[in-house]
């Protein structure tokens, strides 16, 4: 029974209402979850226009939306016992809505929700998680003027549309296999979404990735930006957590003691997931006490992202101090993640639990749902303190052992970018360095300790970069781009660094850790 998969009583007795329209045309089928919103609503005294609007029932709402009388295919409808202003969705709403769809899966073409608009961001985000290997249309959708109180309003279009967009094959568009909201004339990735107008009928934009589909005198899906229909089973994950925060950063606020102390104490205290808001490309102040607290939230089992607060662009971690000490202390880059969808993706990867903290943070990094640019996997390649000497010939490199590298595929050559970082960094003696970074050189070359082999004619040189002495003596970070190394790396590949003194005295290159990151598409 469908009712003893939801969270609570939220659906009608009758569970599901058999909608017909015009004359059949199409027998495939698309299913309608009522959640309420503004689309349903009006003042609660029909003669007082003045009077607080509330939501009204699937049945008050049909009555107003004219041209489901002419719809020319099957439309189903489950609707909520009482229909929510969206401002109290909350997950146990997004799991009813996910096992609703899970149940019915196999059944229709496509689904619609119709939704408010404060969290509708959220709902878009979070189901877009919970529905595993969605192959099939889920288009959220929902009004800025309530269909019941206004003659002039935005509700049936949304609606229609939305409709339209879900039955695919009824239009003979391309199939979406995503989590979207339509509004006004924009199909967006429900996780790219962002609520820019609280009252204007465009209300939702998506300006870090292109929209999916412009709806104008005629629907146009634009097939290749869409995600790949998944040839794996569909199912959902519907577990989550709430212990999720964010912390908004503002000038001064690291100066704060009492705040900084109070952020996380006492421990267990501590939530287990942070989305930390940052400045531009993710920058935070370099302040050691902020920095010291969020380091320990990490060492205590917390997840923490880094989102910036602009609304387009994204963050870049490591591109200047003020981010590196993020990413040294285990911060994971949220990359071009939208905060909404950053707060819905630690709920549902905390809620899996049968991931340790590190399967955790390796699907953080992840690319689930195109919720951002890349994959980022990271691998280990040293984790002791080393160094090499520029003086010495027997010393002047240093090689990897053979390392399986992480989120490397033979499959398909998806590699966008290769970051190699040495973690607590120094040049010491000298003053600067000539680094070369070479992959999968072979041992008889790497091992020639009296000739370094010369990049320009080995087809393994991955790069060579100048690094200065830190005037300040202090340990940091260097982060080299191996843009040669896309088509030599492989599932098995070594690293070598060898470090060349480039001025008239010699230097050492020490180190901490030195970390390998691929970003794949």
């Amino acid at each position: 029974m469908l009712s003893d998969l939801l969270i609570g009583d939220l659906l009608t007795d009758e569970r599901k209402e058999k909608f017909r329209g015009g004359p059949i045309i199409s027998k495939e089928k698309v299913l309608v979850i009522y959640t309420g919103g503004t689309i349903g609503s009006a003042p609660k005294d029909r003669d007082d226009p003045e009077s607080p609007e509330i939501v009204y029932s699937w049945d008050d709402l049909k009555k107003y939306i004219h041209a489901l009388q002419r719809i020319q295919f099957l439309i189903d409808v489950i609707s909520f016992v009482e229909p929510l202003d969206s401002a109290n969705v909350e997950p146990k709403h997004w799991k009813a809505m996910a096992k609703i769809i899970e149940n019915y899966y196999d059944d229709y073409n496509g689904f619609v929700i119709a939704h408010g608009t404060d969290t509708m961001v959220y709902t878009a985000s979070a189901l877009s998680f919970i529905l595993k290997n969605l192959g099939k249309p889920v288009i959220i959708t929902g009004s800025q003027i309530p269909a019941l109180d206004k003659l002039r309003n935005d509700a049936e279009q949304n609606l229609i549309t939305a409709l339209y967009i879900a039955q695919y094959e009824y239009m003979s568009i391309p199939k979406v296999p995503e989590v979207c909201i339509f509004f006004r004339d924009l199909l967006i990735r429900g996780n790219r979404s962002k609520k820019f107008d609280a009252s204007g009928y465009d209300a939702f934009k998506s300006l870090n990735y292109v929209p999916l589909g412009i709806c104008g005198d005629r629907i146009s899906i634009k097939k290749d930006v869409l995600n790949e229909i998944p040839e794996a089973d569909f199912h959902i994950q519907p577990e989550l957590t709430t212990d999720v925060i964010s912390i908004d950063l503002t000038p001064g606020m690291q100066n704060n003691e009492n705040l900084c102390k109070n952020l996380f104490t006492p421990k267990e205290n501590q939530p287990k997931g942070i989305v930390l808001k940052t400045y531009g490309a993710g920058n935070v102040p370099t302040n050691e006490n902020f920095l010291n607290i969020i380091g320990d939230a990490i060492k205590n089992g917390a997840i923490v992202i880094n989102v910036t607060q602009c609304p387009k662009g994204e963050v870049q971690q490591g591109l200047y101090d003020t981010s590196a000490v993020l990413q040294d202390i285990g911060v994971i880059s949220g990359q071009d993640i939208t905060y909404e969808a950053a707060m819905c993706k630690l709920m549902n990867v905390l809620g899996e639990e049968d991931f340790t903290i590190e399967q955790k943070k390796e699907l953080i990094a992840t690319n689930m749902a195109g919720e951002q640019a890349f994959s980022m996997y990271t691998t280990i390649i040293d984790d002791k303190e080393q160094s090499i000497n520029s003086a010495k010939a027997a010393e002047t490199r240093y090689r990897s052992p053979a390392i399986k590298i992480n989120g490397y595929t033979d499959k398909k050559n998806n590699i966008e970018k290769i970051l190699i970082r040495f973690i607590g960094a120094k040049i010491s003696d000298g003053e600067k360095l000539k680094i070369l970074v070479f992959i999968n050189l072979p041992a008889i070359i790497a091992k020639d300790t009296e000739k370094v082999p010369k990049s320009e004619s080995t087809s393994t040189h991955a790069g060579t970069f100048l690094k200065s002495r830190d005037s300040e003596d202090k340990p940091q970070t260097f982060t080299f781009d191996l843009k040669k190394a896309r088509t030599e790396l492989k599932s098995s590949s070594t690293i070598t660094v060898y470090a060349i003194s480039d001025g008239d005295e010699c230097a050492t290159l020490s180190w901490d850790r030195i970390e390998l990151t691929l970003f794949c598409k």
